[in-house]
């Protein structure tokens, strides 16, 4: 955001003859203070954005490793089914424990869906801001309106969304 100002002690601009052109008076120290503080917000929103961002890339790093090592499991456990071990020892015979990767996996597929849910939470509230309708925000996300809706009353806190 752009901001043009005025030294202090200036009001309108004047008019030809010295004398003081018609229209709003000159920004002052409020109009001032909230730009900057608008700037602010803005500033936190994009960086509250960019961390809800990276956490999700993260979670989605890590699932993808947990499901390759899934898949590297169940590559040996054909393997081992093929030489004949029985189908209840195969995932032992791989070298793993069913359990924990059952576990492992199911832990790390609900943290990338709630660093995602926070991501999408991090788009909502700005993009109302900024004007964006539900719908919009629905098709930019690539949900059901009925989900951004969802989504923009909790952004708010429960309370419902300024623009719908």
């Amino acid at each position: 955001m752009v901001c043009f100002a005025r030294t202090a002690g200036q009001g309108r601009d004047p008019a030809p003859g010295g004398e003081h052109a018609p229209g709003p008076p000159a920004a002052g120290p409020q109009r001032f203070f909230r730009i900057e503080l608008e700037q602010a917000i803005v500033d936190r929103e994009h960086e509250v954005a960019i961390a809800a961002i990276e956490r999700t890339i993260e979670a989605s790093q890590a699932l993808r490793a947990q499901l390759r090592s899934g898949e590297a499991i169940g590559r040996k456990m054909i393997k081992k089914l093929e030489s004949g071990v029985p189908i209840s020892g195969s995932v032992e015979a791989a070298g793993a424990v069913a359990s924990d990767l059952r576990q492992d996996t199911n832990y790390l597929l609900a943290e990338f869906e709630h660093c995602r849910h926070e991501m999408r939470l991090a788009f909502i509230g700005p993009s109302l801001g900024e004007g964006m309708s539900i719908g919009q925000i629905g098709r930019t996300l690539g949900v059901s309106r009925q989900l951004a809706a969802r989504l923009a009353k909790e952004a708010h806190g429960g309370s419902p969304p300024e623009a719908s």
